[in-house]
């Protein structure tokens, strides 16, 4: 049977790795990206489902076989993300090469993939859990409707407001690269995570709470969402400081 969601995911492993190839933005990283690759690969997924896995614990709980069934769909972008800075900075305390330089061109791709991610999810009907009365509502039949609101037809096209968001923050990323060829370091990691805590955040009101993690009646989601944006914050201000006297010079 195909799934799209595995094939999104599929394409995305391979075309980053031809970025890696072939990116004027991996010329100093190449090398250390081709060794690390599959290392940082492995986290991002373990790291993603993990975290799926957690905040949709309740289903897993009675469905335990599907839990290694990511290829259907099921990958949290919190828990790779979480994953993927963690291999990064094992990599670079490893390659003695500072965390900035490695991340930049890793962040100033992910938005594409992730709206990749988002077409995939819009595909499955996934993460359509509010209803509306716009026009470009997505019907649901009544079997895949949230058993609260299985008297609308008509349901917010998640997916396809952050596949939107993502594209334009790529784009944003992009275009700040080739001005200033990723300088200061840090800065492109920054300005992802502050812009996707965002973006996250003002999506948020459309997901439905089984599209949330709780823990001890937190939202744990949106204090990741809150964190990105303190560290994007954290990551432009230390990168101008430590940029300023080498550009002065």
């Amino acid at each position: 049977m195909f799934h799209l969601y595995g094939f999104i995911l599929s394409l995305g492993v391979v075309a980053f790795y031809w970025l890696i190839e072939f990116s004027p933005f991996f010329k100093k990283q190449k090398q250390v990206y081709s060794n690390y690759f599959f290392l940082l690969l492995f986290l991002a997924l373990i790291f993603g489902r993990l975290y799926h896995l957690l905040s949709s614990s309740n289903y897993y709980f009675h469905h335990p076989l599907e839990m290694a069934f990511f290829w259907q769909g099921g990958m949290s972008i919190i828990g790779s993300l979480i994953g993927l800075v963690i291999g990064l900075g094992i990599i670079a305390q490893r390659e003695k090469i500072s965390f900035s330089v490695l991340a930049d061109p890793l962040f100033l791709y992910l938005p594409f993939f992730q709206a990749l991610g988002r077409l995939a999810n819009l595909y499955n009907h996934e993460l359509l859990d509010k209803p509306t009365n716009l026009p470009w509502g997505i019907y649901l039949p009544p079997s895949q409707r949230p058993a609260e609101y299985l008297e609308f037809k008509y349901f917010h096209p998640l997916p396809l407001y952050e596949l939107l968001f993502d594209l334009v923050l790529f784009f944003f990323l992009l275009n700040r690269a080739k001005r200033n060829h990723l300088q200061p370091p840090g800065q492109i990691t920054g300005w992802y995570f502050f812009f996707y805590g965002l973006i996250r955040l003002v999506c948020q009101p459309f997901r439905g709470r089984s599209n949330n993690f709780y823990f001890l009646n937190i939202n744990m989601s949106l204090g990741f969402f809150f964190f990105f944006i303190l560290f994007g914050l954290f990551l432009i201000i230390s990168a101008r400081m430590r940029y300023a006297p080498f550009k002065d010079n």
